[in-house]
């Protein structure tokens, strides 16, 4: 799976309008493709996920393809969110990529610790069957190659839109945890073209161990049925619930490991899903007030429908709710607490955001069990 002409933009609106006017991060010339004679490294050429940690930093990976044409090298960028200017970019030297070309980062996620800033790392998902892990003190990158990261052979057909789409994509969507008081997370990964779900702890990740001195820190934590293979991951720290987007059912999923030790359909639940607003959930994030945000834009009839590709419908949707309205009455549901696991930061019913308009759900919402359907903005 590739994506093309991805650049960062952000929104510039307000509440009351439902099409807002978009503008690029940080500027509209780093968005801008390089002519002939400029360097690619001064260009956000192709990204596609990003990343915010607890120190204020938006982390971004930049493939450097444009059309299918390589610009420039894979890029790892850092911004100052308060002043909006790079302030890390590391370059992706060719050794830590697949010999065969089959390295694409569709993502990342961001682990810092707000007293130590200095202090943090990136894992970067490879579908070609690896994992990045950037040492940001250190300023250095290093590749992990496991048998999990790789796609099941099973599991490698979608039906997304309509369209039919064999991709065998390996390593996609990751999720941190809660910090713990050893001062370590733990990671959930799984592949986009796979129905099952893993973890690794980031003592492990964050050492100079090989993987064959390794190898069982890495746990196969289930699997769920057939058909509902998952992309983009992410967490809440608050409930440890891990949503994960089903893009071969056009819905979101939730699975949460504090209150289950295994994944399976009984210990896992679709709390979104709609063929219409949810077609290709193509990116989620919990932030850190606990509200759910989920992007879908129909990826799959651009890419490979492209003269039946309708510009004029609406394409990309963005919805948002509070995680403990999502999860409230399933299996994921869990009270909150702190990233330590000790005391509640929140009451589900006291959410730390303002509590927004009472706005109706129509045929622009998502459908989700029960009457939590005006859950969701």
């Amino acid at each position: 799976m590739q994506y093309y002409n991805v650049r960062i933009i952000l929104y510039l609106g307000s509440n009351q309008n439902r099409s807002p006017r978009l503008v690029p991060y940080p500027n509209y010339a780093m968005n801008r493709l390089p002519s002939s004679g400029q360097r690619s490294t001064d260009r956000i050429i192709n990204t596609y996920r990003l990343s915010i940690d607890v120190c204020d930093r938006l982390w971004v990976i930049d493939m450097g393809i444009a059309n299918g044409t390589k610009v420039g090298q894979p890029q790892l960028y850092v911004f100052d969110l308060n002043t909006d200017r790079v302030i890390r970019q590391y370059v992706v030297a060719e050794n830590l990529m697949r010999a065969d070309g089959n390295t694409w980062f569709p993502g990342l996620v961001a682990d810092a610790e707000r007293k130590s800033c200095d202090r943090a790392y990136a894992y970067l998902p490879d579908i070609g069957g690896g994992l990045m892990v950037y040492d940001y003190r250190r300023n250095s990158m290093r590749r992990i190659d496991h048998h999990y990261f790789y796609f099941d052979p099973l599991a490698t057909v979608f039906n997304i839109g309509g369209v039919r789409i064999e991709w065998p994509d390996g390593m996609f969507g990751v999720g941190l945890s809660e910090r713990r008081r050893d001062g370590y997370r733990t990671l959930y990964f799984q592949a986009m073209s796979s129905t099952r779900m893993f973890s690794v702890d980031t003592r492990v990740l964050q050492s100079n161990a090989t993987v064959r001195e390794t190898f069982d820190e890495y746990h196969h934590l289930g699997h769920r049925p057939a058909g509902m293979q998952a992309g983009p991951m992410t967490t809440d720290q608050a409930t440890g619930t891990v949503f994960y987007a089903l893009v071969n059912q056009d819905a979101v999923g939730c699975f949460n490991p504090r209150r289950h030790d295994r994944l399976s359909a009984d210990t896992s639940a679709v709390v979104a899903q709609d063929p219409e607003t949810l077609e290709f959930p193509a990116d989620l994030k919990v932030d850190f007030d606990s509200n759910l945000w989920v992007l879908s834009d129909r990826m799959p009839r651009h890419r490979f429908q492209v003269l039946n590709f309708d510009t004029g419908d609406v394409n990309y949707r963005v919805f948002r709710a509070p995680v403990a309205d999502v999860i409230r009455d399933t299996v994921c549901e869990s009270q909150p607490t702190g990233g330590d696991g000790s005391r509640p930061p929140f009451r589900p019913d006291q959410p730390s955001r303002p509590q927004r308009p009472n706005i109706a759900t129509n045929s622009m919402g998502w459908n989700t069990p029960g009457d939590k359907r005006g859950d969701f903005d």
